[in-house]
């Protein structure tokens, strides 16, 4: 039955349903619409048995030997389902409905819906075997790819095991082709067709042999499915083996049959596994022998017809090998030409025809001297070669029923006859050969032939037209042909017998060639068919439990996907029945999970991308609607009750939503209205559902669709139908979480984009027609009004909005542990910010790119923020994106992102968190990525820069506070790029005080102890290898001094608004620098060096400002302070780091312009810096001889000021204050272990006359000079 219902299919029902398509598009049926409607009746209710349709893929599909059965079906029927020319089906009632007398749409009759149904039947069976897969199971397992035990037991009572248990051949026969009559077609080309090698080695045969057979309770419920799942997966990937060698064959085919050149045909059949590389002569051989079904025979004939042999040696040695796979045993002479002559058509030149002729004697003559030799009883050699079953006699006996044909004496039989043929050499057949096609051509024609005019043979067509009124005296006579064939045979006649045999089997049955054209009609059709060796049938038994998706479901699905998807999109977007744009929109979901099943990504993407464009265009009418006037109040004319939205949609005579989506929102539904009511009128709306929900659900297979759902959000933000947690925009705040204001390139962009998307209508302007209107199946715009809706919450936006909540739009940023799914999103994304190829003035000159751009840029740094442990991977392409717009295009050019402002501030922005987020990550390469990031900041002109000086030095100011602590001594770019960064932020005075607080909170952190008289007691009792505390390395130090500096000189534009609280950070940040006195400190290179102070043009820069612009301050507060952070500078410092000339510079300024004796605050500080001085400074510089004078001068003054401190009066706390610094100083100087060297002397002259000015006002009794030496 298995031959019997292909023909059944292919020759009833889809040559009913076939037609012809003109260059304007109109079909061309063959049979009327009746016809057509009853053929697709009967393929819906094949449809709808989902084990028959995939029966039928096993079965003919997978069959070399079959044409694509359900391919052919599925595709047909999905071309059927499309509308085609409005004008036709006129007759046919059932199809008004979709369209009015005067419309020009294509509608949809009951033709198109049937063969929807059927298609859409198809697709819902495979989706539902995908979800009873156990890859949807909770706990289950995932059925394999591959079963290497091929021995599975059998199940009781599976009704599979004759099946099973049938040997399934992974390429059929070798001689054997397939029918590619939807290779073009078909999207089915996705197989690999070099997977598997064509060899021999494909033919072993695999085998699933049931054992024992056991009781029907030896076994549960559970392990007969999981018997039979493993059994149909193995046998699935047998058969699909099958199905790609039969892939590969017929692409094989076509390049044969297209391509013009042998060298071209021959190389695509290499490049496919169908020819060994190079190829050989037997390989082409053995292909166009087992592959004539469908390959051109006249280019066969011609191929191995080429000559002379000199000049084509190669192809000679196809011709011999194509003859040597022919086996004549057992045949007759004609039934040997016969078969020859049916794998090539002859040409029409006399030598090729003598050169096809002369391989087919040669090789007659071989087999007939192989069975002169073979034994008695063995005379028929085995026929190892493909060839087809000897033709018989069905033909001339329909002939003769009808009287068309008179019979003649018959050949003698098999028992009768000698097999043996009797040439004494190949001439002689090969003479016989060409008698035997004069004898056919005489005995159907008029003309008279003489049987050595092989020329003029040669010009006489081969396929011959039997001309029955030819009268038989005309015809050649057995006589004539004896006669014509004597001395043939080396010299000597060819048994008459054998002749006579041969006389009347070329006069009872003609030789024809194949035909190609599908000629012949029915019965040549079913000839064909019955022809063929075919696999054995199978086919599910109708109790078969359900099945498992497995490799069969997806190679059926990839099949007719495309046809499939096609007819669906044109029936969703085409018809206006809202239970059928509702059933092509669930095909269409459908399919798009069968896709992600499988994996097919690419087919994925083209659903949602239909979905996303129908969606677009539905977003887009909601834009359009929220500025056209309204007519009337909604809510006026409306019963009481109806919510605004059904209000909104009936003053603007546009259908309600349907119940059914409403009741997906959660929203209220009248339980008795029809449930899909308003489908087709608002198919965007649900086809917007549908794609936000795919994307939701199958985010991983997302690949080429990833701009068309930018451009939904893109168009959702425009109408406020966002979430506002995914449109809002992420900046920075103040200290007090106060949002920094945006600044003006932000205000521009805005209004720019407001301008173009929300345009103010003039009064009296009429609205446009069409448009929105037209897409909810209504031409007519509404009238005009005076109501003012420039500030009104459209309700669809709001329903729009409870879509994308619904969808959570906002997990598309998310964590994953999928880098490659992360890197793609991140490539779609950044992709959309500044398109490559796309010019500058185009995109300037569009008011929604920055708007746009803007938005993305931060959907993508959410994303990168989101998979920190992908960020090594993914920041490379936020870098390269950043140096596209930022960077120069060479010369003075500035870069080309500042035609874009706005956006470059984002940029800007998103540089910033993302080194706020990722300096901490262990990655030396990210770290160097995002050095570079900071240093395109820092390379933007400062006119652009000044401008978003406070977002700069919040970020400058954060990554400062956040990372300080990560950057260590190797890390020198780090600091040198923070140091630029936050001084490029406070050239803005808004960005100052960020930049300054960053500072301040980093100084204020740091655990140090402040260096005292004992440092290795101050170290030991804070614990230097604390690693709980922040520590901050000696570049750090270096670089926060230098900004320190420049605060407290007012190098910023001379604001000395942070002077006085410098000063403080100054002080300790100094202290930092004793804590690295003597460590070794990493350099650029492979070697260390020893801790230092900081610089001395810092230190001179430093003291200097501090003395001069707070110690002589007229504020007590602030000279009194500018004395404690000098004091602590001067403690923190190593002498012996700062030059001698400007230690006693710095004594002489000091000396020089003490404060007045009435601010005795401040004064009796400058006597604790003095005091200081004496100690810290006296022991190093009196060492040096050349110092003794300028230092005798310093303390000669010093005790003038000493004296009149003294001489202020003994009540006043100056008095008390310069006594106990006086004392301490001579006494600690008066030690015997104070100074040893060459200054000791001058030391104690320095004590001595410190000593006189206490004892001038009777204050030297706490003054001790016993003690020195």
């Amino acid at each position: 039955m298995k031959v019997q219902l292909e023909v059944f299919l292919t020759s009833v029902h889809l040559r009913i349903l076939s037609f012809s398509t003109s260059p304007t598009g109109e079909r061309t049926w063959s049979f009327p619409p009746e016809q057509r409607e009853l053929a697709l009746e009967s393929m819906l209710e094949f449809c709808r048995e989902p084990s028959l349709m995939s029966d039928l893929y096993t079965n003919y599909d997978c069959d070399i030997n079959c044409t694509n059965l359900f391919e052919t079906i599925c595709c047909t029927l999905a071309r059927v389902a499309s509308p085609g020319d409005p004008s036709e089906e006129k007759a046919m009632e059932e199809g008004k409905d979709e369209s009015d007398e005067g419309d020009l749409k294509p509608r949809l009759n009951i033709l198109n819906r049937l063969a929807l149904e059927g298609v859409l039947a198809v697709i819902e069976a495979i989706a539902a075997r995908c979800r009873a897969s156990k890859r949807f199971s909770p706990g289950g397992n995932v059925i394999p790819d591959d079963i290497s035990d091929p021995t599975l037991p059998s199940p009781p009572d599976s009704g599979n095991s004759a099946f099973l248990g049938n040997t399934i051949c992974l390429g059929g026969s070798e001689s054997t082709t397939d029918d590619t009559d939807n290779l073009n077609g078909s999207t089915s080309a996705e197989y690999d067709l070099c997977s598997v090698p064509l060899t021999r080695s494909d033919k072993v045969t695999q085998r699933v042999m049931p054992p024992e057979r056991c009781d029907s309770d030896a076994m549960s419920e559970s392990e007969n499915m999981e018997w039979l799942s493993r059994a149909r997966h193995q046998t699935s990937l047998a058969l699909r083996q099958r199905k790609i060698r039969k892939k590969r064959l017929a692409k094989a085919v076509a390049e044969f049959n297209e391509r013009k050149k042998d060298k071209e045909w021959i190389k695509a059949c290499e490049a496919i596994g169908m020819l060994p590389s190079p190829a050989t002569p037997s390989s082409i051989a053995q292909f166009l022998y087992g592959s004539c079904t469908k390959l051109d025979l006249t280019k066969v004939g011609i191929y191995l017809s080429k000559g002379p042999s000199d000049k084509y040696p190669f192809n000679k040695e196809v011709l011999d090998s194509f003859a040597s796979l022919f086996d004549f045993t057992g045949m007759t002479f004609s039934e040997a030409l016969r078969s020859f002559l049916t794998r090539f058509r002859l040409p029409g030149e006399a030598q090729c025809i003598d050169r096809l002729m002369e391989a087919f004697a040669n090789r007659l003559y071989e087999v007939q001297l192989a069975a002169n030799n073979a034994d008695e009883n063995d005379r028929s050699v085995k026929n190892s070669m493909l060839d087809p079953p000897r033709p018989d006699d069905e033909e001339s006996e329909r002939s003769i029923r009808s009287g068309s044909q008179k019979m003649d004496p018959p050949a003698a039989t098999d028992e009768e006859r000698d097999l043996t043929f009797p040439f004494k050499s190949s001439d002689a057949a090969f003479i016989l050969s060409f008698s035997t096609i004069m004898l056919n051509t005489d005995l159907r024609k008029s003309t008279e032939w003489s049987c050595h005019s092989i020329l003029a043979f040669a010009l006489t067509p081969i396929d011959f037209v039997d001309n029955p009124n030819m009268k038989d005296e005309k015809r050649m006579t057995l006589e004539q042909f004896l006669r014509n064939n004597r001395g043939i045979n080396e010299g000597t006649d060819l048994p008459a017998e054998f002749l006579t045999d041969l006389y009347y089997e070329i006069r009872n049955k003609e030789i024809k060639m194949k035909q190609q054209d599908g000629g012949g009609g029915v019965d040549a059709i079913i000839d064909g068919f019955a022809s063929r060796d075919v696999a054995t049938p199978f086919f599910t038994p109708s109790h078969h439990i359900i099945i498992q998706a497995g490799v069969a479901e997806r190679d059926m699905f990839v099949a007719i996907s495309e046809d499939a998807i096609k007819a669906m999109a044109t029936v969703f977007i085409e018809s206006w029945d809202d239970v059928l744009v509702t059933k092509a929109l669930d095909g269409m979901r459908d399919a798009a999970f069968i896709s992600s099943f499988f994996g097919l990504n690419e087919c994925f993407d083209t659903i949602l991308e239909l979905l996303l464009s129908f969606g677009l265009d539905y977003v887009g009418s909601i834009s359009t609607l929220m500025h056209e006037p309204i007519t009337v109040n909604p809510l006026a004319n409306y019963p009481s009750g109806a919510s605004e939205l059904e209000a909104e949609l009936a003053s603007r005579n546009i259908p309600p939503l349907p119940e059914s989506f409403l009741a997906s929102l959660h929203l209220a539904v009248n339980s008795d209205a029809n449930s899909l009511a308003g489908s087709a009128a608002h198919r965007g709306m649900l086809s917007l559902q549908g794609s936000l929900m795919l994307s939701k659900q199958h985010l991983c297979n997302v690949n080429e669709a990833w701009p068309s759902l930018l451009e939904v959000m893109f168009s959702l933000r425009d109408i406020d139908a966002l979430p506002p947690r995914l449109s809002e925009l992420d900046d920075f705040a103040d200290s007090k979480g106060v949002a920094l204001p945006p600044t003006p390139f932000s205000a521009r962009s805005k209004h720019r984009f407001e301008e173009h998307i929300r345009p103010d209508l003039r009064v009296g302007d009429e609205p446009k027609s069409g448009g929105f209107f037209s897409f909810f199946g209504s031409g007519e715009s509404p009238r005009q009004s005076n109501i003012d809706n420039s500030q009104a919450r459209y309700p669809l936006s709001e329903t729009l909005q409870r879509v994308a909540e619904d969808a959570q739009l906002d997990q598309i940023i998310m964590k994953t542990d999928d880098s490659a799914m992360a890197k793609r999103f991140l490539v779609a994304m950044l992709s959309a910010v500044f398109p490559v190829g796309v010019g500058v003035d185009g995109l300037v000159d569009d008011p929604t790119f920055e708007h746009n751009s803007v938005f993305v840029l931060e959907l993508a740094a959410r994303l990168l923020i989101s998979n920190r442990k992908h960020s090594a991977v993914l920041y490379p392409l936020f870098l390269a994106k950043f140096q596209q717009i930022m960077s120069c295009n060479g010369g003075s050019d500035p870069p080309i992102g500042l035609r874009f402002p706005y956006l470059m501030e984002r940029i800007v922005v998103t540089i910033l968190r993302s080194a706020i987020h990722l300096f901490d990550v262990q990655e030396p390469l990210l770290r160097e990525q995002l050095n570079r990031s900071l240093t395109l900041i820092v390379n933007l002109p400062n006119s652009f820069t000044r401008q978003i000086g406070s977002r700069i030095g919040v970020g400058g100011a954060i990554i400062l506070r956040g990372c300080f602590y990560l950057f260590d001594d190797f890390s020198q770019d780090d600091w040198s790029n923070i140091k630029v960064l936050l001084d490029l932020a406070a050239q803005d005075k808004p960005g100052r005080g960020f930049v300054f607080d960053g500072i301040s909170s980093v100084i204020d952190s740091i655990e140090y102890a402040t260096p005292c008289d004992q440092p290795e007691e101050a170290l030991q009792m804070h614990g230097e290898e604390d690693s709980s505390s922040l520590q901050i390395s000696q570049h750090g130090v270096e670089v926060m001094a230098s900004l320190l500096l420049k605060f407290l000189n007012g190098g910023y534009e001379n604001d000395l608004t942070f002077k006085v609280p410098s000063m403080k950070y100054i002080k300790k940040i100094y202290s930092f620098s004793r804590h690295f006195a003597g460590r070794e400190i990493p350099t650029e290179g492979d070697g260390v060096e020893t801790g230092t102070q900081l610089h001395d043009t810092e230190f001179e820069t430093m003291v200097n400002a501090i003395y001069n612009d707070a110690c002589l301050s007229n504020d007590v507060h602030t000279a009194k302070r500018g004395f404690e952070s000098l004091q602590g500078v001067i403690v923190a410092t190593d002498v012996a780091t700062i030059p001698t000339a400007k230690w006693l510079a710095f004594l002489n300024m000091v000396v020089a312009s003490p404060p007045s004796v009435s601010m005795q605050e401040a004064r009796i500080s400058y006597l604790a810096l003095i005091g200081r001085l004496f100690l810290t400074l006296m022991p190093n510089l009196s060492d040096q001889r050349q110092n003794w004078t300028e230092l005798e001068d310093f303390v000669i003054q010093v005790s003038s000021l000493v004296s009149e401190n003294l001489n202020f009066g003994r009540a006043s706390p100056l008095f008390e204050t310069t006594v106990q610094t006086m004392t301490n100083v001579v006494n600690v100087m008066s030690m015997s272990g104070f100074h040893k060297g060459e200054g000791a002397s001058f030391c104690t002259w320095v004590a001595d006359t410190l000593f006189v000015e206490l004892e001038k006002v009777g204050a030297g009794g706490g003054a001790s000079l016993s003690s020195r030496p």
